[in-house]
């Protein structure tokens, strides 16, 4: 199947997908909003703008979380007693930080429930049935499969859904859920993401005309909908040489920088899968090769950001502002398990002991050489992870809420594309395990790498800072933003080559690697010289103008024929139906939100 652009040229598309040819009304719906800074927040809503100020009619719509607790653990500080409050929030952040006054935009708010083994957001209301028939023109549908999984129709108008009620619908997919449960889930994975999988084909089947993937890491669902496109931009303040006084001031005390900084960072989440295994591995191949390790920043927060400063830095040598992390019980018992050997073989032992008399094992068979085995395996980062319960947590409940989901979806509707579990009780979890480095990379390091963790900043706030060389050796990827960002921002970006990162390539100042070697000689390289000078093709590639212009040529598509209207309706009569009928809805959730 072809999925490119230029592949598409010489076919003939219906004037309904023509989004260039006259001014739609677009209604962006999606799965997250601000002040949450995650993709599905921040992406939307820069589309609206641009798409808005290209003349269209653009409304917005975005969940209202209506439990206090979760908007306070999304949201921080930042109170909201009602929706008119985030919008005008909303809106404060386009007018300062995306330049753009948003106030002819529409704003609509969907009522969400926050789940918290998901980490995401879901509807509690059929969205759809939300807007009026004579406004449903196109929508653009963020994580397409998110939004519909758990629809239920509230009125006969809208019951067949977007694909049957608007005239041209296009689906965004932003992840990878499949992939996600494989990495959090092992004992679940086989089960669960080829029922999420049939799950999104069904729904995208039902509710899309046409489909576009980010990048290549994501699974192909309907290929016949599909192209793989980045209709992603970076908002125009990383391309200004010179920002507003003001907004220099509210970013750096006194207008200056650090008095020290590293020429390498990172900026992201700090968890494992984000490529820090690697960083590890990458330092000890650079020492090798230099005879030293190199310096780096990094930027950010996250579930294993005690465990990778423990990583980085060693049981004895740290910077002393790191103090204050050191200071908790789990790391007290961690570095009393690794300073005394014994000590991390009982321990070991008797996890291993205890999984075998619930699984009904032979307990003989487990001796001190298997416990030694899994020493060198590293089963010392599984020792850690048990303790500090935030490498697991996050992972072992999203692992365990798919589960329920597959099994529901299997049991009781979704069926018809696999097979039913013979057993109704659920498969139990597996022995814990950590996303951590293996033993052998993690050393117990007495040697402390020359690495700073200056906590949460923006990534505008780097800009200016003698900081050209940004790491990303993270393949957990469907798109990073922050490597499009860095780019645009005129800096080195060293990264893998893997599909997440086919975008990036093509720009001079991207330094794909093949392997180890090769970064550090892409490192060495980048430490020696400066980056390339942004040119103006490269930039409006970058830009959210070049990624709207992209967008409308990936949204083009034929007419449907006869049969794939057939299709789509039956697609969507069997969602409503297994969804009003099974369970499993509110065996997520604990409750039935619809």
């Amino acid at each position: 199947m072809e999925t490119s652009l230029e592949a598409t040229a010489t076919k003939n598309y219906t004037k309904k997908s023509d989004l260039r040819a006259s001014k739609r009304h677009i209604w962006i719906v999606t799965t997250a909003a601000l002040p949450w800074r995650t993709g599905t927040a921040v992406n939307p809503l820069l589309r609206a703008l641009y798409l808005m100020q290209q003349g269209h009619q653009v409304t917005l719509m975005i969940p209202w979380i209506e439990d206090e607790a979760s908007r306070k653990m999304l949201y921080g500080d930042i109170g909201f007693t009602q929706s008119a409050d985030q919008c005008q929030w909303i809106r404060q952040f386009c007018r300062e930080r995306a330049g753009i006054a948003s106030e002819p935009m529409g704003m609509v708010f969907w009522k969400g429930v926050y789940h918290h083994g998901f980490g995401s957001i879901f509807p509690a209301e059929d969205i759809c049935a939300m807007i009026p028939a004579e406004q449903a023109d196109v929508a653009i549908l963020e994580e397409p499969e998110h939004l519909n999984w758990f629809r239920v129709p509230s009125d006969e108008a809208s019951a067949l859904g977007w694909a049957h009620k608007f005239i041209h619908v296009i689906g965004i997919l932003h992840t990878n859920y499949g992939s996600y449960v494989k990495q959090y889930g092992m004992g679940t994975s086989l089960l669960t993401a080829p029922a999420l999988n049939a799950l999104s084909a069904l729904v995208i089947r039902a509710y899309c005309h046409r489909v576009i993937r980010l990048s290549g890491t994501l699974t192909s669902l309907v290929p016949k909908m599909e192209l793989t496109v980045n209709v992603h931009g970076v908002r125009n303040e990383f391309f200004q040489h010179h920002p507003s006084k003001n907004f220099v001031n509210n970013l750096l005390p006194n207008n200056r920088p650090p008095e020290k900084c590293a020429a390498v960072y990172f900026i992201g989440k700090l968890i494992w899968a984000k490529g820090f295994e690697s960083v590890l591995e990458l330092q000890e191949r650079y020492r090798a090769t230099t005879g030293d390790y190199f310096a780096m920043d990094v930027y950010g927060s996250g579930s294993d950001e005690k465990s990778i400063r423990l990583a980085f830095f060693g049981r004895s040598h740290r910077p002393e502002e790191d103090d204050q992390t050191y200071n908790s019980d789990e790391f007290k018992l961690a570095k009393d398990i690794f300073d005394r050997d014994e000590s991390l073989r009982s321990m070991l032992r008797d996890r291993d002991l205890s999984q075998a008399e619930e699984d009904g094992s032979d307990i003989q068979r487990i001796s001190e050489d298997d416990v030694a085995e899994k020493a060198r395996c590293g089963a010392p980062l599984d020792v850690l992870s048990d303790l500090t319960r935030y490498t697991l947590g996050t992972g072992k409940e999203t692992a365990g809420a798919a589960l329920h989901l597959a099994e529901s979806i299997l049991q009781r509707g979704i069926g018809s594309f696999s097979k039913k579990l013979e057993n109704k009780k659920a498969p139990r979890m597996g022995t814990p395990f950590s996303l951590g480095p293996t033993i052998a990379a993690y050393k117990w390091r007495r040697k402390p790498l020359p690495a700073r963790f200056l906590g949460v900043k923006d990534h505008i706030e780097l800009k200016d800072l003698p900081q050209n060389i940004f790491l990303n050796m993270s393949t957990s990827e469907v798109l990073c933003t922050t490597s499009a960002e860095a780019l645009a921002m005129g800096k080195f970006v060293i990264l893998p080559k893997h599909p997440s990162n086919d975008f990036f390539v093509q720009f001079p100042n991207c330094l794909a690697y093949d392997d180890l070697d090769d970064c550090v000689e892409k490192l060495q390289y980048a430490l020696s010289h400066s980056p390339t000078k942004l040119s103006e093709e490269d930039a409006f590639k970058l830009s959210w103008e070049g990624a709207t212009e992209r967008l409308y040529d990936a949204a083009l598509r034929e007419e449907s024929t006869p049969e794939e209207k057939q299709q789509s309706r039956k697609a969507a009569q069997f969602h409503i139906e297994t969804s009003k009928k099974s369970q499993y809805v509110s065996n997520l959730f604990g409750v039935l939100p619809l």
